[in-house]
């Protein structure tokens, strides 16, 4: 009123605190772990916002549909804080994690994205090729078994398994790219090693098996046949004359010399002593043909397994 001082009041202070805000989410994440037994690999998600005071991880597995707060321990770490840790990932596949990020009052918490964790497993090889002797130019193959496999490339080195190449399908190989590979033709490929690298997930190194040895053997192959062989004995008491036979064979291991009293009929190995000599080698002795008239000799010529032996041709004794 008219004559009447103002009154002033108190200062009362306005506080604007500004809503916090997220300028990073958290990224998708993928791992790979090792098998069971084998060790632990983790993860982290971070987070990065403006204007925040504190923050909570949640997980969600079943698809976002629901979400719990995580509590630091066990495998945990980081809960309450920008980045959240995981020290192991085992079976944690397709988890959800989002953080929620708070602030000043009144300003309410923001939400970030949810990121989803991708675990895979690394592919252990359970049986690996093993080494294959075969005989020339008989096909084979070589078969690696893997568990958490998606892929297959088998490789091939020929010398002696410094270097080594990819096998390609086509020629004689088949299959490069399963878990078997399949040789169609062996030849020529004597000492060469394959082993085959197995991928798995993302994220997963590839396991690489170890290197199975291919060992081709020829088979024995007679290049020059005993020959027919005709000798004169002298009388009764008078004496003895005797004779050989020669077989040449190439990639030959071992001889065995049989004898056929009846026209070929029947045939039966000889054994050395009396008048026979060089049973098991190339040349068979006859020290004397008394009484061998028409009596046939063949020479069994055996290679390296798994070559089966060649028989060579028969020749005749005529006495």
């Amino acid at each position: 009123a008219a004559s009447c001082a103002p009154q002033t009041s108190v200062a009362a202070i306005l506080t604007v605190n500004t809503a916090p805000a997220i300028t990073t989410q958290p990224a998708d994440a993928t791992i790979c772990v090792p098998p069971a037994g084998s060790g632990t690999v983790g993860t982290s998600f971070s987070v990065t916002a403006t204007n925040a005071i504190n923050y909570q991880w949640q997980v969600s597995t079943d698809g976002g549909a629901t979400w719990n707060n995580i509590i630091n321990g066990g495998i945990y770490g980081g809960a309450n804080t920008s980045i959240l840790t995981i020290s192991d990932g085992t079976g944690l596949n397709g988890y959800e994690y989002r953080c929620i990020v708070d602030g000043n009052v009144p300003c309410g918490p923001v939400t970030s994205m949810a990121a989803i964790l991708t675990v895979n497993t690394a592919p252990t090889i359970t049986t690996p090729p093993a080494n294959v002797t075969v005989c020339a130019p008989s096909g084979t193959s070589f078969d690696v078994t893997a568990t958490n496999a998606l892929t297959y490339q088998w490789q091939v080195s020929t010398d002696g398994g410094v270097t080594w190449n990819n096998v390609v399908n086509g020629g004689v190989y088949g299959g490069a790219t399963t878990a078997t590979l399949n040789i169609s033709n062996t030849t020529g490929l004597n000492g060469n090693q394959y082993r085959c690298v197995v991928g798995g997930g993302p994220s997963c190194a590839p396991a690489i098996s170890v290197a199975a040895i291919l060992t081709v053997n020829a088979a024995p192959v007679i290049t020059t046949q005993p020959a027919n062989t005709a000798i004169c004995v002298p009388p009764a008491g008078s004496g003895t004359v005797g004779t050989s036979f020669n077989v040449t064979a190439t990639n030959a291991t071992s001889y065995q010399w049989q004898v056929s009293t009846d026209g070929g009929a029947t045939w039966n190995n000889i054994v050395n002593g009396g008048i026979y000599g060089g049973a098991t080698t190339s040349t068979l002795t006859i020290s004397d043909g008394t009484g061998l008239n028409g009596y046939e000799y063949r020479c069994i010529v055996d290679g390296n397994v798994p070559c089966g032996p060649t028989t060579s041709a028969a020749a005749i004794l005529t006495v």
